[in-house]
C-alpha cells in the first residue's frame, strides 16, 4: 500500500519538487496520517489522500481533503 497526495482538479501528484504527472516520481507517504500532516503544515488546498492498492486489490481508495484547512469543525453525520 502507498499513499500519495492528488490535485483534486487536475489529478497531478504531490512532490516535494512540484506537482506531478507519474506515480513514480510522486512522493509516497507511510500512512494517511503522514500525507494529512503535510497537506496541514504546507497548507495544501482542494486535494485527495489518495490509497494506492496492492496488485491483487486492483483499485485505490480516494479521502477528499478538499477546503481542509480552513474547516473548523466536522459536518454533522447523516
Amino acid at each position: 500500500m502507498n499513499v500519495y497526495i492528488q490535485h483534486s482538479s487536475s489529478n497531478s501528484l504531490y512532490s516535494a519538487r512540484g506537482w506531478v504527472k507519474n506515480l513514480l516520481e510522486a512522493d509516497a507517504f507511510e500512512n494517511t496520517i503522514a500525507a494529512l500532516n503535510l497537506c496541514i503544515r504546507e497548507k495544501l488546498k482542494d486535494v485527495h489522500i489518495r490509497v494506492a492498492s496492492n496488485a491483487e486489490c486492483g483499485h485505490d481508495t480516494i479521502f477528499s481533503v478538499t477546503h481542509f484547512p480552513e474547516r473548523t469543525k466536522v459536518p454533522p453525520m447523516a
